[in-house]
């Protein structure tokens, strides 16, 4: 993370300390923002609900998915702000330059950017677009985490594409 400056050296009196959190077989470097995200002032931008996101993709018939490499780290923060994103380490202090996993609005930020870059951009004839306006923002995509012109995708662990398992559910009101 130095070396890619994805975090600096901090001299900051305060820091989150760092724990091992183990997923999908390996280590992972976590921060522990409790202390701060307890005196971080809420941001309310409205994430997406799921039922919305499922609804809104039925009787598509190609999918294409995108996937940011390290996405949050590819967001810059006000630099007035890198001295509260500090963690420590047995080799010192160190801040983050970018947003960091684990502080509590990163998630409504990072979907405001989205928003921002993408809009209401749709499939094959906004690809094009959509790709010109990642780079805009200086986003990076991660190639092989990236699905194009597929006829079913996994969206937060559904199956979409074969609408026969919902639809009529969805029809009557019923939840997806």
């Amino acid at each position: 993370m130095l070396e890619s400056g994805v975090i600096t050296e901090s001299a900051s009196p305060r820091a989150a300390p760092v724990v091992l959190v183990r997923k999908d077989g390996a280590w992972r470097f976590c921060m522990d923002y409790r202390r701060l995200n307890a005196v971080t002032r809420w941001d309310a931008y409205p994430l997406p609900r799921i039922e919305e996101s499922l609804t809104g993709l039925k009787r598509v018939e190609r999918y294409s998915t995108l996937d940011l490499a390290s996405g949050y780290w590819q967001v810059e923060v006000d630099p007035a702000d890198c001295k509260k994103k500090v963690f420590a380490t047995l080799m010192g202090l160190y801040q983050f330059n970018c947003m960091p996993f684990g502080l509590m609005n990163v998630p409504a930020r990072f979907q405001q950017l989205m928003q921002r870059c993408l809009g209401d951009q749709t499939h094959l004839k906004h690809l094009e677009e959509a790709f010109r306006q990642l780079s805009q923002h200086g986003l990076k995509l991660l190639p092989q985490k990236c699905q194009f012109l597929k006829k079913e995708v996994k969206y937060f662990g559904h199956v979409i594409g074969d609408w026969e398992w919902c639809w009529p559910r969805c029809r009557m009101g019923g939840r997806v």
